[in-house]
Parts: C-alpha cells; sequence; structure tokens
C-alpha cells in the first residue's frame, strides 16, 4: 500500500514498519510529518486516538484537504505562469506542482513542458474527440523524440485502448501526486484523528500519553534547512530530543552514539534525486539513551 503524498525523503517504505515497532499511545506528534506517509499508515493501524502532523511547509494542510476530499475533482494544467502566481496561497501548487516538492522550482523542464501538457490534456479529456485531439499533438511532439515512423505507426492506432500506451511512455509527476491525494479520501472517515500545525518542531505542546516521532532533515542531506531559512540546527535538534518526557523515535542515518541509541535499522534504496542516483543507505531508527525503552 501506498502511504502520504509524494514526497522527496517520504517514509512510505517504512511505515508499516516504523508504526509496528511505536508503543501505543493516546497521542501520536508527527513533528517533521513531510508527505505525511507515517501519520497515514499510524492513522490505519488503530494505535492512536489522535495524531498531530507539523512541518515548516505546507504539507499537513494539503493532507488534510485530500482527506476530507478537496481535490476529487482537481483536472488543472498548471503551466510554469500559474506556478509562480499562485504556489505562495495554493499548497496543491506549491507542493505537487514543484521539482522535488521543494515548493520553488517548477515540476518540468522549459523542452518537456509542452509535451508534459500534451500528454496530461490527453490523459484528462472528457470525452473522446477531446482525447482524439490531445492524442494527434502528442503524436506530433513525439516526432523529433523517436522519429517520424515511429510517431506515424502511432498516429494509426484506432482503438481508444491503445493510447494507454502512451502513458507508460512518459511518467507524469503531477498526475501520480493528484492520484495520490485523491486515494487519500479513503481516510475520510478519520479525518477527526488529525491536528495540524504548520511551525517549527520546538513551537509545539507535547501532551501527556504521547509518542513522539521525528524525520528531521539529514544530517547529510544537501537541503539541510531549505524551509528553516538557514542550515537545520542539529545540535539544536538533539538537545530537543534529550529535554522529551514522552517516548520519542527519530529517523537518520547516524547520529551521536554517546548520546542516541539505534533500536531497527533497514537497507533501503533513497530516491533519485540530482544529487543521488538511487543509493542503498541503511535507514536507522533511534532513541534518546536517557529514554527508557519500551517493552
Amino acid at each position: 500500500m501506498r502511504y502520504g503524498m509524494p514526497y522527496m525523503g517520504s517514509k512510505n517504505k517504512l511505515a508499516e514498519r516504523i508504526v509496528a515497532l511505536l508503543p501505543k499511545a493516546e497521542h501520536l506528534y508527527d513533528v517533521f510529518c513531510g508527505g505525511c506517509a507515517l501519520a497515514h499508515c499510524a492513522a490505519l493501524s488503530g494505535k492512536y486516538e489522535h495524531i498531530h502532523i507539523n512541518d515548516i511547509s505546507d504539507m499537513p494542510r494539503l493532507f488534510v484537504d485530500a482527506v476530507s476530499g478537496k481535490y476529487r475533482d482537481e483536472r488543472r494544467w498548471i503551466s510554469r505562469e500559474d506556478f509562480f502566481a499562485l504556489k505562495d496561497g495554493d499548497p496543491y501548487v506549491r507542493a505537487c506542482w514543484s521539482f522535488g516538492n521543494n515548493g520553488r522550482a517548477y515540476l518540468y523542464s522549459r523542452e518537456t513542458e509542452p509535451y508534459k501538457r500534451a500528454v496530461h490534456k490527453m490523459l484528462t479529456a472528457d470525452s473522446v474527440r477531446e482525447r482524439r485531439v490531445a492524442y494527434k499533438e502528442v503524436v506530433r511532439l513525439l516526432v523529433p523524440l523517436i522519429g517520424s515512423k515511429t510517431a506515424k505507426s502511432l498516429g494509426n492506432m484506432q482503438s481508444l485502448e491503445r493510447l494507454q500506451s502512451l502513458q507508460r511512455l512518459q511518467r507524469l509527476e503531477s498526475l501520480e501526486s493528484l492520484e495520490s491525494l485523491e486515494s487519500l479520501e479513503s481516510l475520510e472517515s478519520l479525518e477527526r484523528l488529525f491536528t495540524m500545525s504548520k511551525g517549527d518542531y520546538r513551537d509545539l505542546e507535547i501532551a501527556e500519553g504521547s509518542v513522539i516521532y521525528a524525520d528531521p532533515p539529514y544530517a547529510t542531506s544537501t537541503k539541510v534547512g531549505d524551509d528553516y531559512g538557514t542550515a537545520f540546527d542539529h545540535a539544536a535538534f538533539y538537545d530537543w530530543c534529550e529535554a522529551q518526557t514522552q517516548p520519542l523515535y527519530i529517523s537518520e542515518y547516524t547520529m551521536p552514539e554517546e548520546r542516541f541509541v539505534c533500536v531497527a535499522e533497514w537497507n533501503v534504496v533513497s530516491s533519485k534525486s540530482s544529487t543521488n542516483n538511487g543509493c542503498k543507505r541503511v535507514e536507522k531508527l533511534w532513541m534518546p539513551r536517557g529514554q527508557l525503552l519500551p517493552r
């Protein structure tokens, strides 16, 4: 099952294993919720009466809106111009139409944008006629990419079912994001579980009877501190962790072992990015040494 929303650094693949290790409690605080994969999985687990999702970005708002069905009829194409005009006031545009969900750079390059737009229009067309027109435009744009002979053979396709083969020719990240948002509507009955906030993790008031999960910007990440304005202060984060009185679990590759203990680890292939070609890493779950480990 896919959890949460598409997001760089998502814990989608590990969510079930992490939630299985977290103790049952009245409250769960996901203090760096990102794409909300962990919160989504935790909500379905039935282990928590209340889940508080927090992030410095707009992702908590986007997640709750998706759960409430806000994106049920969302089919817009967002152009480069639309993106920069709308991103500051629309969490969906900012997250789902930006490269790597960074909220700053547009999802597609100038070279690929026309082709992506044509594929998007074809896949979201409301009528057979509109789909045929969009399909012909896709074929026209394919000529310089795959050659006129191959494009001509595609142009001779008669069956509308075969139009779906174009979806395999080029993945549309924007539609994948939208499909993930729509799938969250199944959580609508659990909407009352969630409380969201947008802000610094240090400003949260953690209730008694809670479990805290933290997936901070990793110390090895080249994106450290993007939304915090400056480099993320890991020393301050370590101090905050040790000051918590409720059980705290942290996802990180490495932490100061004199202060934290690794309680679980998994080999994972990290997502591909501009600085990483999908290398294998050891994802670890940590706790402050000063806390008693739950049994």
